[in-house]
């Protein structure tokens, strides 16, 4: 697949295009691409509403496309990378359950691992690796084109449609891809679990700014998630929404994975 490399990252793709990536002969993680734009980040109707209490709307240019899974990594797929559950769900059936619980550190961990089985079966080169998402990738991601607290609408009694959080969730994880979809077909970003982002804790200025990656040189114990949980109010499970949490999740809070692949510049240094 690695001859596809150069037509997967191509700019001229529909937002919502899917490819299968192959882990085995009957399991295969599917991406949804999201191509190269500019956006509205923040919301001015929420400002004090989360940990890291400012969601101020700002531009944000995205240079390049990139493809993010289309619902959180399942212990499925972790087993297949890790050579083992992440941890037991205590459900009989859980295969299809998002991992949860999950320290940015083993995410990352994660990511490379897959990163290097792709590459070991030719469907990814050397151009190309597995990442967690910036913040503002899932955000452009989530909103999937949309300005509104919730990519359907305004009205918080609909996301009962889209998400498990506290009113529908019992209080626990449920398997991937059973709620609507946002409008480029990507499951599950609002509830179920709460997803890690690269970037450091940070507040927001009210100016335009370019691929952001908020990472300091320091040790930060502070990552964002995004999407709420299956514990958290509606006010919680919007697109613009951030919580920060420590970096080993040492309150083991209900975080999961969703990955992107994005392109490498080899030629870069």
């Amino acid at each position: 697949m690695t001859k596809y490399l150069r037509e997967l990252f191509s700019p001229m793709q529909s937002a919502g295009s899917i490819i299968d990536l192959p882990l085995t002969e009957d399991t295969s993680i599917s991406l949804v691409w999201c191509p190269p734009s500019k956006f509205t980040m923040g919301s001015p109707e929420y400002k004090h509403n989360s940990a890291v209490s400012n969601e101020i709307p700002h531009q944000v240019v995205l240079t390049h496309g990139f493809w993010i899974a289309q619902t959180p990594i399942t212990q499925n797929i972790w087993e297949i990378v890790m050579g083992r559950k992440f941890r037991s769900t205590g459900q009989v059936d859980d295969a299809q359950l998002p991992v949860e619980g999950v320290s940015w550190n083993t995410a990352i961990i994660f990511c490379e691992k897959l990163s290097q089985l792709l590459r070991n079966n030719q469907i990814l080169s050397s151009s190309a690796k597995i990442s967690l998402p910036t913040e503002a990738q899932w955000e452009y991601a989530c909103r999937s084109g949309t300005q509104t607290p919730w990519y359907f609408g305004t009205e918080k009694i609909k996301l009962d449609e889209y998400a498990w959080y506290q009113t529908n969730s019992e209080d626990r994880v449920h398997p991937v891809g059973l709620k609507k979809p946002n409008s480029w077909g990507i499951y599950d970003l609002y509830g179920n679990v709460a997803e890690w982002c690269l970037d450091d804790i940070h507040m927001y200025d009210a100016v335009e700014v370019v691929d952001p990656c908020y990472v300091t040189t320091g040790d930060s114990q502070l990552k964002i998630v995004r999407g709420g949980s299956y514990s958290d109010q509606a006010d919680i499970c919007r697109s613009a929404s951030r919580k920060s949490v420590l970096i080993d999740n040492a309150f083991v809070e209900e975080t999961g994975v969703r990955i992107v692949c994005v392109y490498v510049d080899t030629h870069t240094h």
